[in-house]
């Protein structure tokens, strides 16, 4: 009973910190991508859609099946919280920002809960410094901020839910059956967290991990010796029968005896445990592969992503792009580690493709895939069973989460987005504990003990050996350390600074100008923040950042459309003629599906009237027939001056 007292505590204390660091998001407006996946989307508005609608159309209210649809993000029960939102309270802003703010505390919260799985109950200060790293890490400010991040925060309070489900399947001892019925509810939770961000189905690599390394304490050179035993011994007794097929079932025996004892696998030679686990998992996958089909089957059309929203993808070279895409994730890495620069858009030329072996980016790659690996080495054969642990499900919460949002295997249409990171870092805050309690350990030089065991950390086996080798570390063995008090000061100064620029960062996504300006001085070569800056701006200024757009992104059709426009608004319509013409040059140039080739052809007509070309101005509207867009103000225009121009 005291335990869950401390416990709730710990969540109620973390919740709160979480709700302080974000209390200045609430007065925050509509911003960026808010714009059409709340303000424009039909879909938040009960009395514009119907409930069905909402389920067939994309994150952005538009058809899964639409050929011009933009994205194939379908995350409907993220869209329906927003429409709720609009129902109850309207379009306020102040409510929409709340109910982020709320859901970012539950989800601060859970992570105390899982950490104190993680780490045992005699240890929740761990647990409680995780859990206080998620909630104030400054790469979250996009994600609680930002109010279509709301997505991320649902689906990671519905992931935890989901692995803390599903950690009730596993019994205490083997002697007790599992409890399959909580891998089928885990799995309910694992499909509501994908329709809420695609991300969410990535929980079933967790519950897998999880159940492996709370079942068997076997290092990754063990289940590669076991593995090799069985071969031999498969070999060996199939060489025995040929020889004496009367003693077959003895050499079958004891062949299986010495494979399991030359493995050294405790946990393995206690089959039913082992076998239950499988078992388990087996289930897991099964259903698991259900949802993974049903979600894929939603999207019916290919996206094309053009070179401004992910460069990489325009890559012929194969060398230079999976390089490319391999820098973006180790970027997206160093933003978890060091979250000091942040932006809203890093797409745009923002980060400069890899063109040369000798670049020295490379080298932060290399890094970046050598820690990863270390750190999954120490997790599959570090000596110390704790460790293993310990180390083994925040990597898979991370990586696993990650992976399918990186661009590494599919295309995806942002280069860098801190808003992903959301779910990555539940394990990486973890993760972060998990070494300062590795490196204490591995400087006491011995294997910590107390009578309170943990979930997560018991391999429930009934070995004394097993039993022993996985109890948890009291308070009083580990937080004696000068060591361990050192480390506990650091994580507490790195959680005030964490606070500290989160806060600093939620001015930013007050309002759009002061976002656009705060990315410009994080990435000054992004041609579409310069864009979307300029829209703010007006006269020369919004003259310069329209044609610095230009310039970094010479294909970008609408920052011509709307430098002609600036021109125009100050007298110079023949500049604004030939900057329309350039912009239909590059669109033929650069061929990609969008009705700003429309908007061009009728501001060539428009502006050709007010300088008196009228016969140019008719085969302009003429012209704007011929390309998807909307067709009647051309033909208007074109009866109006075909009028004019009769005898």
């Amino acid at each position: 009973m005291a335990k869950n007292l401390a416990l709730s505590g710990a969540v109620a204390i973390v919740a709160l910190v979480a709700a302080a660091c974000y209390s200045n998001s609430l007065e925050g407006n509509f911003v960026f991508d808010d714009m059409p996946a709340i303000v424009n989307n039909a879909d938040v508005d009960a009395a514009k859609t119907s409930l069905l609608t909402l389920f067939k159309n994309n994150f952005w209210g538009e058809p899964m099946d639409a050929f011009n649809a933009q994205h194939q993000s379908y995350r409907p029960l993220t869209t329906l919280t927003f429409r709720w939102n609009n129902s109850i309270h309207g379009m306020d802003k102040y409510w929409f920002h709340l109910t982020n703010l709320i859901l970012h505390a539950i989800a601060s919260g859970l992570v105390v809960v899982l950490a104190n799985q993680l780490f045992g109950s005699t240890s929740l200060w761990d647990a409680t410094l995780a859990g206080l790293l998620f909630a104030t890490h400054p790469v979250h400010v996009e994600a609680v901020s930002g109010l279509v991040g709301r997505a991320e925060l649902l689906s990671a309070i519905f992931f935890i839910l989901s692995f803390l489900t599903y950690q009730k399947a596993i019994p205490e001892s083997p002697s007790q059956p599992s409890q399959m019925r909580f891998v089928g509810i885990a799995v309910l939770l694992a499909a509501i967290a994908t329709l809420c961000k695609e991300q969410g189905v990535t929980v079933v690599i967790a519950c897998a991990v999880g159940d492996l390394f709370s079942t068997t304490n076997a290092t990754i050179f063990d289940v590669v010796s076991f593995l090799q035993g069985l071969v031999n011994g498969s070999r060996s007794r199939r060489a025995g029968a040929r020889k004496q097929k009367n003693t077959k079932n003895q050499n079958q025996s004891g062949s299986w005896d010495s494979v399991v004892k030359g493995t050294q696998l405790p946990t393995f030679a206690t089959q039913p445990a082992v076998r239950s686990s499988f078992q388990r998992i087996l289930m897991l996958a099964g259903l698991s592969f259900v949802v993974v089909v049903a979600r894929v089957m939603v999207n019916t059309q290919q996206i094309i992503v053009d070179e401004k929203t992910n460069p990489s993808h325009h890559i012929k070279n194969f060398t230079f792009r999976t390089l490319t895409k391999s820098l973006y994730a180790a970027l997206h890495s160093w933003l978890l580690v060091f979250p000091r620069t942040l932006c809203c858009d890093w797409s745009g030329g923002a980060i400069p493709n890899i063109k040369s072996l000798f670049d020295v980016r490379i080298l932060a790659i290399f890094a970046c895939f050598v820690a990863v690996v270390w750190l999954l080495f120490l997790a599959v054969a570090h000596r110390n069973n704790l460790t293993r642990r310990e180390l083994a499900l925040p990597l898979a919460i991370t990586i696993g989460s990650f992976l399918p949002a990186s661009g590494l295997f599919m295309d995806v249409g942002f280069v860098l987005a801190e808003r992903i990171l959301y779910l990555p870092s539940i394990g990486y805050c973890m993760l972060v504990v998990a070494l300062m309690r590795a490196i204490t350990r591995q400087v006491r030089h011995q294997t910590p003990s107390t009578d309170t065991k943990s979930k997560l950390t018991d391999s429930k086996t009934n070995t004394k050996s097993d039993s022993t080798a996985n109890q948890m570390a009291s308070p009083a063995t580990t937080g004696s350390t000068p060591l361990f008090s050192v480390q506990t000061a650091l994580l507490v100064i790195v959680v005030a600074l964490y606070f500290s620029r989160s806060y600093e960062r939620n001015e930013d996504w007050q309002s759009e100008i002061k976002l656009y300006e705060s990315g410009l001085l994080a990435a000054p070569t992004n041609a579409k923040l310069h864009h979307n800056y300029a829209y703010y701006a007006s006269g020369e200024d919004q003259e310069f950042h329209y044609r610095e757009a230009i310039k970094l992104y010479p294909p970008y059709i609408s920052a011509y459309i709307n430098l002609g426009v600036n021109l125009s608004q100050r007298g110079m319509d023949k500049e604004a003629i030939e900057i329309y013409k350039k912009g239909l040059e590059m669109h033929y140039k650069y061929p990609l599906y969008s009705t700003d080739v429309g908007v061009l052809h009728r501001n060539l007509g428009f502006a050709s009237m007010r300088v008196g070309r009228t016969e140019d101005a008719l085969h302009w509207f003429k012209s704007c027939l011929t390309v998807r867009t909307n067709h009647t103000r051309c033909k208007q225009m074109i009866a109006q001056l075909e009028q004019q121009l009769k005898p």
